[in-house]
């Protein structure tokens, strides 16, 4: 009995063992890998352009307004913008 229980420990031991080396070996790859670095394989000016192309594209002026036939505002909510409630939605 002493003896399995000598032998469990070991193995639990040794697990844990090569589970804290694969979390420290993660750890180090998500620095490498942080969402605040630069993109790899872009150049200076492909994020000049993919800023510029983002302003662009996220520019409200271009937007079509938001009517109350297709369930996106309420009549009288006219500008308003907000998360439309699934039952709102007509299609």
């Amino acid at each position: 009995s002493l003896v399995v229980k000598v032998i469990l420990g070991v193995n639990l031991v040794s697990y844990a063992s090569k589970r804290r080396e694969g979390m420290e070996a993660r750890e180090a790859a998500d620095v490498v890998n942080n969402w605040g670095r630069d993109p790899i394989g872009e150049g200076k000016e492909e994020r000049v352009y993919n800023k510029k192309l983002k302003s662009l594209l996220d520019n409200e002026e271009d937007d079509v307004p938001r009517i109350a036939e297709i369930g996106e505002n309420k009549p009288g909510q006219q500008g308003k913008k907000g998360r439309v409630a699934l039952e709102d939605l007509t299609r």
